[in-house]
């Protein structure tokens, strides 16, 4: 979930105490916990490895942990995609949602990660309202207050080969591709085997073709078949 969209709305109508009520604001603390150790206090930026170095925070004989395809040094964060979700809502738009690691140094060096889940939807929080009177009093003024708040998840990354193509970029070694399709009801999600066919294929073609099952059958029991009569 994108925490920070979703505390701005509770923020936006005074309910910033209900926000660390909900279940999601530990995995948010988790979050930040993670920022204060892999970001400098002073300029909020990731440490990278340049700086360590440079400021000699790290011995003399310490080697970056990470490096790219071309052996250079990585960039932190450093972001790793390990699941590509193309969802179809109700309403039959279809939008991307992804699982990742992330990887950033400490002041001393060592590599720490977190895990960013969903970061393509937020909630999208409605307020509901009831109204009472503001005092005992007759002919009071009313007021309104909050009475619940409803939970509605928004995404906001929408399904493309393009954007399909630059979370695939992303992955370090398997990526797990899934569809699912909320369009029809309390269906189960589906693995996809082929990248090529998930970025392509129109989703009614895709879910058919993943969703259909497939038997190979194995040769004696279909020379039994063959030596069995009838009639």
């Amino acid at each position: 979930m994108d925490y920070q969209k979703t505390i701005e709305l509770y923020e936006k109508i005074g309910q910033i105490k209900k926000w660390e009520d909900t279940p999601e604001s530990n995995s948010y603390k988790g979050e930040q916990a993670w920022c204060d150790k892999v970001k400098s206090k002073r300029t909020g930026e990731f440490y990278q490895v340049d700086e360590l170095i440079r400021r000699e925070w790290v011995p003399a004989d310490w080697k970056p942990p990470h490096q790219d395809a071309k052996g250079e040094l990585v960039k932190y964060p450093l972001k790793h995609v390990n699941e590509i979700i193309r969802k179809r809502l109700a309403d039959g738009t279809e939008w991307l949602i992804s699982r990742q690691q992330h990887w950033g140094l400490d002041m001393a060096g060592n590599p720490i990660n977190q895990t960013f889940n969903d970061k393509e939807f937020f909630d999208d929080i409605l307020p509901i309202y009831t109204v009472k009177p503001k005092t005992k009093e007759k002919d009071s003024e009313m007021i309104r207050e909050i009475k619940n708040i409803e939970h509605r998840k928004k995404c906001t990354l929408p399904f493309t080969a393009e954007n399909v193509q630059k979370l695939h970029d992303m992955r370090i070694g398997r990526c797990n591709l899934v569809i699912i399709d909320e369009s029809r009801g309390d269906k189960p999600p589906i693995s996809v085997e082929s990248f090529e066919h998930f970025k392509t294929r129109e989703f009614d073609e895709l879910w058919d073709l993943v969703a259909t099952p497939r038997y190979k059958m194995d040769r004696s029991y279909g020379n039994h078949l063959d030596d069995t009569q009838y009639g």
